[in-house]
């Protein structure tokens, strides 16, 4: 928690045109456990003014997430993770124009159904398969994500509000609904993490000409799928497919050369005094 002091020396800096960067997620994650509560924002108090709140839920995404390593009796496996979403660049903004996607990791969703039209630009965004948490949860990867309610959600904006009557202009705000997807545990796999993280600063700084240094994205655009059941099909065709296709050629190169060896020799060259 945030001492009252200190949030109000904070609104009084937003207030006097200073901006602010915030990371906040609505749900306590214990790995131990592992489970995830969900929790007051405290600094939705300072976003009330924008009209901006970051929810108490955790966000899942069935089609557009990460792949992560699970330790078996045989070994590690490869096993897709919802709460890890690979989340979908709008480009709308200086921040993340050159971006193509951010993994955001345990992520709450944004309400900005308060905020003055025109004054919100949406940053991040899910696939059409995303649902929500809003109640206890496990975070296990093995789990069953319902597959119903399912629809875009919003995890990362920015609000720019317009000057006031008084003429004084309050600062400038990004937020983002994920805690921790800019440490060193996430960029080191996801280095657009930090990329992301660093133009928002310069936004925030109105430094705007070093993002156009910074943000190129030259990685391969993710690949997203319609529906489960193509991610799997194509997932499975690689595994499958891919080494199936090669010992085809293969036992065919096999059978080849066998063939080859049975039938009679016949020099190239014919033997002297032979007949034509």
């Amino acid at each position: 928690s945030v001492p009252p002091a200190q949030l109000a020396r904070l609104r009084q800096f937003l207030e006097r045109g200073g901006s602010a960067l915030v990371l906040a997620q609505g749900m306590e994650v214990s790995q131990q456990a592992p489970t995830a509560q969900p929790r007051p924002v405290v600094w939705n108090e300072l976003l009330r003014p924008y009209g901006v709140q970051i929810r108490s839920d955790m966000a899942y995404d069935l089609l557009a997430n990460e792949v992560i390593p699970l330790p078996t009796d045989f070994g590690r496996v490869l096993q897709v993770y919802p709460f890890f979403i690979r989340s979908q660049s709008t480009r709308l903004s200086s921040i993340n124009q050159d971006l193509g996607a951010v993994v955001l990791t345990w992520a709450s969703t944004i309400d900005t159904t308060g905020a003055a039209k025109g004054t919100v630009t949406p940053l991040l965004v899910s696939s059409q398969a995303a649902g929500t948490y809003t109640t206890p949860a496990t975070i296990a990867p093995t789990q069953d994500f319902p597959q119903a309610d399912l629809a875009p959600r919003l995890l990362s904006a920015v609000v720019a509000p317009a000057d006031s009557a008084a003429g004084k202009q309050r600062g400038r705000v990004a937020v983002v609904g994920s805690l921790d997807f800019a440490t060193d545990r996430f960029v080191r796999t996801a280095p657009e993490n930090l990329v992301f993280a660093l133009n928002a600063v310069d936004w925030l700084a109105q430094d705007e000409a070093l993002i156009a240094i910074r943000s190129k994205d030259r990685r391969p655009p993710p690949l997203t799928f319609s529906t489960p059941a193509e991610r799997e099909g194509v997932k499975y065709a690689n595994l499958v497919g891919v080494p199936l296709a090669v010992a085809l050629f293969g036992l065919v190169r096999l059978i080849r050369r066998r063939r080859r060896t049975r039938e009679p020799y016949r020099p190239l060259v014919p033997a002297p005094g032979s007949a034509a």
